[in-house]
């Protein structure tokens, strides 16, 4: 009797323990979560949790005798730990979603945002854009769990297969037939002011071309790449003005 209360204070111990962990391992990761740089890096977070429920699980059961009842045992401190990770994520996730589409968070970018943006669509999509390409506009937004990039840059070459998302060519944007609800949509936010983004174009010739409420020019080349169902990265050149605009949208 005397081993079974030291058991349940033991696995009430590691209950607490496991909701601390639990605890600050999502408040950290909702918070690196919005730090553009550390983005696709936060989930490694969840390690400490996962670390954490194997070794108590390990630690508990050899406190135990008897196979079944370790197994007994190991399973039940397993899921009381990871149901209340999940309970613990879904609260985060709920409270976060209703934070960010209250107050939605838009970015202008300076020449250092810019930077990250570039490499971004490098690391991620194997877009090079080299070096020596002019810089016009980059911006972000991001509303709930849904987001948008867009970088704007003066080519002094033509077109070129290294500006379109690797595995995707170039085409004329007047033949391209995959017709999808999410391309451009990121116009709503660099072209206006819905919900109050102020995501201006400062070169008023290049805002007139993306911008334009009439069709793009004829010679208008498009790279586009899914994702996911709802989420699109997009390169679209004007040749006659030497604009390559890329676009990222998750709707």
């Amino acid at each position: 009797m005397g081993n079974w209360s030291k058991l349940k204070v033991f696995f009430l111990l590691i209950f607490f323990i496991g909701f601390l962990v639990s605890l600050s391992s999502n408040i950290l990761y909702f918070y690196l979560y919005s730090v553009l740089e550390i983005t696709e890096y936060s989930s490694t977070l969840f390690l400490i949790p996962l670390i954490f429920f194997i070794f108590s699980t390990i630690i508990f059961t050899k406190k135990i005798s008897g196979f079944f009842k370790r197994l007994c045992g190991a399973i039940s401190i397993l899921f009381f730990q990871f149901f209340l990770f999940i309970v613990i994520f879904y609260i985060f996730s709920i409270l976060d979603g209703f934070t960010d589409f209250a107050t939605p968070e838009f970015t202008q970018g300076d020449q250092e945002f810019s930077n990250v943006v570039k490499e971004r669509f490098n690391d991620r999509y194997g877009i090079d854009l080299g070096n020596p390409e002019i810089i016009s506009h980059s911006s972000y937004w991001r509303i709930g769990e849904e987001f948008g990039y867009d970088l704007i840059v003066r080519v002094r070459e033509g077109v070129h297969s290294k500006y379109a998302p690797e595995g995707i060519t170039f085409n004329l944007l007047k033949t391209n037939t995959d017709d999808t609800p999410f391309r451009f949509s990121n116009r709503q936010f660099i072209c206006g002011n819905t919900m109050g983004s102020d995501l201006k174009i400062s070169d008023d010739k290049i805002r007139n071309l993306v911008c334009a409420e009439q069709e793009f020019p004829a010679d208008t080349l498009i790279a586009e790449r899914t994702v996911r169902d709802d989420w699109t990265v997009t390169s679209v050149f004007f040749p006659s003005e030497g604009i390559l605009w890329i676009t990222e949208t998750e709707w």
